[in-house]
């Protein structure tokens, strides 16, 4: 038996890294781009909600500013609602329903043209919103007259080769901005320009001065405001608060605005109506969709480059074997074992398959020989006797002694074939035991009492040693042919004056027999074979010192279909001793009768 491959050398656990080494990488590289692609998706959603959110709310102070209160806004936030894809509330600060979708819960920020996030709205003073014009609107003749100033003095500064910017703001007023140095600007107009004040500002600006003169008197401040564009606080002295005159300029236009505006609503923006996907979907960039790709083709080149090469080191070893065992039987080559997983362990097994098999097939081609010499050698004197009688050179076949021979060669035959007839019956598994409750005592006392004749004429002495009360379930024919085949080999290889003791004991469950002698021995080198069919210590094949070569494969035989085993130990010039071992009756599994038991003979191999 090969010993089991170690765990660090298994192939299953070669296979089990290799799967593992596999699926970490693809999951490794799945996480990694599954990760970066969600948070990307999701940055690039949370910057576009947010982008929305702003739009609204930017697009609903616009309509604020220029509108008196909220009574016409539903159109508006229906078009962007659907615009946005987003759920748009609009209440007043006690939440009473303005306009919009009523299942936008989330309050985003409240709109009021008057106090704006400049960061979002145009408000470069005091977060008022620059479109929240009110009074300080032009009127369409104002405005034309405006226009016309602003390419004068745009056409002289272009003429002295400057450049000028023109931006038209909400109330009708143009800012004029333009690098040109302060002699060129004055020379042009452009202050004149500027600080100019129309009769419909005028009118606001005198209205703005009452609403401040709380404020102004509070902070102990005098002056007044003298432009709509850049609300400057006039006397610019120094000494004078500009912080504080600024929030009285921003305190006053805010009660000034408040009829012209609308009132602050709250704003409820839901990120995207339940059930409805976003406005156009989900879908992946370019880049991530290279990325991705990149990612899998790499996962998938890993994966067939790692499954390639374990399959080429587990193909190639295979290939060999196959290619080894196709060999025909005693032409086989022996496989080099190069490693010690299963695939070392199988080419182990291989070889020693490939050896039993060329010992088989030794041993029938010998087994073959044998049983033709063992038939040659009787049928041959049978024939030379009968054929002598014939030619009146012998006597007649009616003569005792010619008979006599004649009928020792017939025996010698039918022992031969009876052995054969036992062999291919236990190879067959129909080799019949009629299994009762036997006395060993008994069958040892039978034993020697049939073999003491024979015994003498050979000069030894044969004895029974040890008394042994157990019983046995046993076939007591079959064992009595076991016992005589050992006690028949035991005197025929102990030389005169030697002696062979047959006995028994019990050991625990087990009955053992022994049947030792005195005689040559046998060789250690030649112990392996004992039990083999046709095998003699003696070469030369002589019935007479060696018989037929098929006692002790039949004593084995019988011995196994019994459920016990057989042994020899020896030593040369020492003696044999050969030890069956039997379980006593009530130990075995079968119950008493005559049946057939499925035998395993042994080749010896």
């Amino acid at each position: 038996m090969s010993a089991p491959v170690p765990l660090r050398h298994s192939l299953l656990v070669r296979l089990l890294a290799a799967s593992i080494a596999i699926a970490t990488c693809a999951i490794a590289a799945t996480a990694w781009l599954t990760a970066r692609g969600t948070t990307r998706a999701l940055q690039r959603d949370q910057v576009a909600a947010a982008g929305q959110q702003t739009s609204v709310y930017a697009d609903l102070v616009a309509y604020a500013a220029g509108h008196p209160s909220w009574d016409q806004a539903g159109p508006v936030l229906a078009e962007l609602g659907a615009r946005t894809g987003l759920e748009i509330r609009l209440t007043t600060p006690d939440g009473r329903l303005l306009g919009g979708s009523p299942r936008a819960v989330k309050a985003y920020v409240v709109v009021d043209p008057l106090h704006v996030d400049p960061g979002v709205v145009p408000a470069h003073h005091e977060y008022i919103d620059d479109r929240a014009v009110g009074p300080y609107r032009l009127t369409a003749d104002e405005q034309r007259q405006e226009r016309a100033d602003s390419e004068k003095v745009q056409t002289c500064l272009n003429g002295k080769g400057h450049t000028v910017r023109a931006t038209a703001l909400p109330g009708g007023r143009i800012a004029l901005s333009t690098d040109a140095p302060a002699a060129a600007r004055d020379s042009c107009g452009l202050r004149d320009f500027a600080t100019h004040v129309y009769r419909s500002e005028q009118a606001a600006l005198v209205e703005l001065g009452e609403l401040m003169l709380p404020c102004l008197d509070q902070n102990d401040l005098q002056g007044k405001v003298t432009s709509a564009v850049t609300w400057r606080y006039f006397p610019n002295e120094s000494g004078i608060d500009a912080e504080r005159a600024a929030g009285c300029t921003a305190t006053g236009r805010r009660i000034q605005l408040e009829r012209y505006v609308a009132p602050p609503a709250q704003l409820f923006i839901n990120a995207a109506p339940a059930g409805t996907a976003p406005v156009g979907g989900f879908r992946l960039s370019g880049p991530n969709i290279a990325r991705t790709a990149g990612a899998a083709l790499l996962v998938l080149t890993v994966t067939v480059l790692i499954t390639a090469l374990v399959g080429a080191r587990l193909v190639r070893p295979l290939r060999a074997l196959t290619a080894a065992a196709r060999h025909p039987a005693g032409h086989q080559p022996g496989m080099p074992v190069r490693s010690r997983d299963e695939i070392g362990a199988l080419t182990a097994a291989l070889n020693e398959m490939s050896e039993r098999r060329e010992r088989a097939e030794a041993q029938r081609r010998e087994m073959v020989s044998d049983i033709a010499h063992e038939l040659r050698t009787p049928l041959s004197n049978i024939r030379t006797w009968l054929e002598a009688a014939e030619d009146g050179l012998a006597p007649p076949v009616t003569d005792a002694e010619l008979t006599s021979l004649l009928l020792t060669e017939a025996m010698q035959l039918q022992h031969i074939v009876a052995d054969l007839q036992d062999l291919a019956d236990a190879d067959a598994g129909t080799l019949r035991l009629d299994r009762r409750r036997v006395h060993v005592d008994e069958l040892i006392r039978q034993a020697v009492t049939a073999h003491h004749g024979s015994a003498e004429a050979a000069g030894v002495t044969l004895r029974h040693r040890d008394t042994c009360g157990a019983a046995i379930d046993a076939d007591p024919v079959r064992i009595a042919q076991v016992l005589t085949n050992l006690v028949t080999n035991a005197i025929r290889y102990t030389p005169a004056g030697g002696m062979v003791t047959v006995g028994a004991r019990t050991e625990n469950a087990d009955v053992v027999l022994t049947v030792a002698d005195t005689g040559r021995g046998i060789g250690e080198h030649d112990l392996p074979y004992v039990f083999d069919r046709f095998w003699r210590t003696d070469p030369s094949r002589n019935r007479d010192t060696g018989g037929s070569g098929l006692g002790l494969a039949i004593v084995r035989d019988l011995v196994a279909a019994h459920g016990g085993t057989i042994a020899v130990t020896s030593r040369t010039g020492r003696g044999s001793t050969f030890t069956v071992r039997l379980p006593t009756y009530g130990t075995d599994d079968h119950e008493p009768g005559s049946r057939k038991v499925k035998t395993s003979a042994i080749d010896g191999s």
